[in-house]
């Protein structure tokens, strides 16, 4: 990611259980989603303050917290979920018991998801 101009830290936390198949391809494919995301929507330019992605393991379920910060252009519009991977992602996560919520704050875009495991 920095080599794309992309500076942040990824943390992980608990014991991260053996997880069915279906939570792992879930927790894969969306955390390949919250990067892919970032490459086309996160801020670039010097100074910008990066981006945070954590990752807790725990109480039968996977908790997902992620920020960065919008590119100039994106904040007008706001388009949090324009793409359907993010829709995709949304109700796979909601269907398995989950929760999912993605807004703007000060600039930043701000998910929180919580993936039940099974």
């Amino acid at each position: 990611m920095e080599q794309l101009g992309l500076h942040g830290s990824v943390g992980i936390r608990g014991e991260i259980p053996d997880l069915a198949t279906q939570d792992r391809r879930l927790l894969t494919g969306f955390v390949d989603e919250l990067f892919a995301n970032m490459v086309r929507h996160a801020d670039l330019s010097e100074g910008n303050p990066g981006y945070a992605l954590d990752i807790v393991f725990g109480d039968g379920r996977i908790t997902i917290t992620h920020v960065n910060a919008i590119r100039r252009q994106d904040d007008a519009d706001h388009n949090l979920v324009a793409g359907h991977g993010l829709v995709h992602y949304r109700n796979a996560i909601t269907d398995g018991g989950g929760s999912i919520n993605i807004s703007a704050e000060n600039g930043c875009w701000v998910l929180h998801a919580a993936i039940a495991q099974h």
